[in-house]
């Protein structure tokens, strides 16, 4: 038997949040228990939910401010009292820990790159020296599947809580490490959380759907490749992990295919569609807006605006409407996802009533 464990770190600048937060981290997924496939073996795996206080560093702009200002004027004794309180001033932060643990019926070595399930044919070194057997007839190469097959269902077990819990947005960095036997195998960034940092100042605020962690782990098992399960994703799905690993820029480009999947199901009038069922699905959100967006997508898509280096729009200046179509587009496509998810349904279906009248 090999302990496996997969490490999901948050961290939290402010005592008033992670109370906060820890609460709704530890209510969801403290008992939750859940089954992953690793070489086409079960794993079952329960949640351990660990926290520290970390003393950190309290140095920052404002102290090298007034650290410069004490420079300039070392006879003014406001300015070395609020240099003083604030280089003494003693910060924190906590560290979270949401940590999926569970033992795999195999024997694993890192060191030697292999691994034995318990119902597979184990050789003695005398065999294979007998035998001339190739050195990994011990067992199976430690390969890339394993490994795949482990960050898979780790990104699908982060949009999991992401999904449900969007109180975690600020605070999880979009990492995992992963333990064989408590040895680190391997830290890896699943996507980065910038986007969903800045849905959290959003001015539509359109995230109403409550959902549990296990509500939209299981809908992405029976819905998504997450969980090796099925071969295939939906396509709003995959744009989702896509738009969290790249530019502005190419964000509005997949988050507008999303969008397109759920809310414009005929090829022809794809601008009209959009416009009328976001707003009639979001009401709050104006169909001008829509076509705004669709208007920046069809800019980017069909080359009128350059995509642009190093995130800067050069083409549009100052204009920040990209930026906003950006936070709407992806808003609307994680809020649309949470709805099917609540719902259980994978796609939406707009009904159009037909009216008459005389004249």
């Amino acid at each position: 038997m090999t302990n496996i464990k997969m490490e999901f770190p948050f961290t939290f600048y402010g005592e008033d949040d992670f109370q906060k937060c820890i609460k709704i981290i530890e209510n969801e997924m403290k008992e939750l228990s859940i089954q992953w496939t690793v070489l086409e073996h079960i794993l079952n795996l329960k949640v351990d939910i660990a926290t520290e206080k970390v003393k950190k560093s309290n140095e920052s702009r404002y102290l090298s401010d007034l650290e410069e200002y004490l420079n300039l004027y070392p006879d003014n004794t406001n300015i070395r009292e609020k240099y003083e309180n604030k280089r003494n001033e003693v910060l924190y932060r906590w560290e979270v820990v949401v940590a999926l643990c569970g033992q795999l019926g195999a024997e694993i070595s890192i060191d030697d790159n292999y691994i034995i399930f318990d119902d597979e044919k184990k050789y003695s070194l005398e065999e294979i020296i007998e035998n001339d057997l190739p050195y990994f007839a011990v067992g199976n190469p430690l390969d890339d599947d394993f490994y795949d097959q482990l960050k898979q269902q780790s990104l699908g077990f982060a949009f999991a809580f992401i999904l449900a819990l969007k109180e975690t947005w600020q605070s999880y960095n979009g990492c995992v490490n992963i333990y064989i036997d408590d040895i680190k195998y391997v830290s890896h960034r699943l996507f980065e959380t910038y986007y969903l940092k800045e849905l959290l100042r959003s001015k539509h605020q359109i995230f109403h759907t409550k959902l549990t962690v296990l509500q939209c782990w299981e809908w992405l098992c029976n819905n998504t490749s997450f969980a090796l399960k099925k071969k295939r994703s939906p396509v709003y799905i995959s744009v989702l992990t896509y738009i969290l690993n790249r530019e502005d820029y190419e964000a509005i480009l997949y988050a507008n295919i999303g969008l397109e999947k759920l809310f414009a199901p005929h090829p022809k009038g794809v601008n009209i569609q959009l416009q009328e069922n976001i707003s009639t699905v979001f009401p709050t959100i104006k169909q001008e807006e829509i076509k705004k967006i669709y208007n920046i997508r069809s800019k980017f898509a069909h080359g009128e605006t350059l995509i642009p280096i190093l995130n800067s729009f050069l083409e549009l200046g100052e204009d920040k409407s990209v930026y906003e179509a950006e936070e709407l587009c992806l808003e609307v496509l994680l809020e649309s996802i949470r709805m099917l998810i609540k719902n259980n349904a994978t796609e939406f279906i707009f009904l159009k009533e037909i009216k008459f009248g005389f004249k």
